[in-house]
């Protein structure tokens, strides 16, 4: 049995914004993911605390941080990319390939109509 990454859905989602806007400032990151600054806080404070990103002054505005990605993030963002991709491939393994591709175009609108959000997990939101 495997090591468990010890992240949860919501902070693996942060890892890939950041990984993808490394750089932004916690407040532009909030609002693209439409979370309270609070949780934000809380979710970056976390990652912080497993020295997998920091807060740099921005330099463009004194008063805001900029978040980036320290070494051990990507590693463990290519770790968890890598379990996401093994379980996919589990879960839809009873399926034919061509069936595959088609079960994943029908739950995108599917998702979407209920109000998630392509590439947010849906814990990061609350």
């Amino acid at each position: 049995m495997r090591k468990t990454l010890g992240i949860k859905p919501r902070h693996f989602g942060m890892l890939k914004l950041l990984s993808a806007h490394d750089g932004r400032t916690q407040q532009e990151l909030g609002e693209a993911l439409e979370i309270h600054r609070n949780v934000m806080v809380g979710l970056v404070d976390d990652l912080e605390k497993r020295d997998l990103l920091e807060r740099r002054r921005h330099p463009g505005d004194r008063r805001a941080h900029a978040l980036r990605l320290l070494p051990a993030a990507h590693a463990l963002l290519a770790e968890a990319e890598q379990r996401v991709a093994e379980l996919d491939a589990e879960l839809l393994s009873p399926l034919p390939p061509e069936d595959r591709v088609l079960f994943l175009d029908l739950l995108r609108p599917t998702a979407e109509g209920n109000g998630l959000r392509p590439g947010i997990h849906p814990g990061l939101t609350r």
